[in-house]
This record gives structure tokens, sequence and C-alpha cells, in this order.
């Protein structure tokens, strides 16, 4: 998964929030974000991953980043299938959380229900990738 990537879905969803809030009340502050925002974008981003990164280590998986990318590895059996489904997950992730604090921080209520429901997926995804063996031992408290 590429950081960028995650940016740009950023910038086309905010595009079209804005240009939707516009018919609404053409006086509303200008909410898409471009690359003049990427230090805030790039900082929200960074909380986002920081959190699932700390919830994936966790559950034994790691989180590999690096300046242009994310990876997500584990030692599951069978992991390249949940790994391509974890990835994107991930990414619809990232982009719910930026939009949802962009639209926050600039003044708009916004539901925070699809970035719940976003983290929600991603989670369930990382615990599926987590070994059953290491994990139940962990609920045991061993």
């Amino acid at each position: 998964m590429n950081k960028q990537q995650i940016i740009d879905k950023v910038f086309t969803k905010t595009y079209y929030i804005g240009e939707a809030k516009k018919q609404e009340n053409p006086l509303s502050k200008i909410i898409q974000a471009s690359k003049d925002e990427s230090d805030i974008l790039g900082d929200y981003f960074d909380e986002a991953l920081n959190e699932i990164n700390f919830y994936a280590q966790k559950r034994l998986v790691e989180v590999i980043i690096t300046e242009d990318s994310i990876e997500i590895t584990s030692q599951r059996p069978k992991k390249e299938e949940i790994t391509k489904c974890v990835d994107r997950l991930l990414g619809d992730y990232m982009v719910e959380y930026i939009s949802y604090k962009w639209l926050s921080d600039n003044g708009y209520n916004v539901d925070p229900t699809e970035k719940d429901q976003a983290l929600d997926r991603l989670k369930n995804s990382i615990c599926a990738l987590a070994p059953k063996v290491r994990r139940r031992a962990a609920e045991m408290g061993i």
C-alpha cells in the first residue's frame, strides 16, 4: 500500500464532499483538502497508523512502515490471501480516518460511523492473521 495513494483518495473524497456542501450553502468554508494541506494530512495519517500498529503488535502482526509504503506481515499459514484483504481494509480505514479528522477539524459535524466501521473491519481482519495458539494463550494470561 502506498501512502500517496491514500492521500490522493482523501483529496478525491473531500473534493466530492466539498462540491456537495457548496450546493447546500455557497458561503460554507472550503473543505476540500489539497496538496497545500499535506503536512496536516500527514499528521492524521501518522495518528491512524500508530493506532493500527499498536493494535497489530498486540495481535502478533507486524506493520512495516517505509517512506513510501506500508506492509503487513504475519507468520500465519496461507497469509497471502488474508494479507491482500487486510491491505485493502487498511487503506480504506486510513482514508476514512484522515477524511474524518480533516472535516472535523474544519468545523463540520461529521458522523464517525463510517470511520468506526472501517476500523472494526480492519481489526477483524488483523485478528484473522494472528496465530490462534498465541492469541488463546494471551487470553488465558499465559
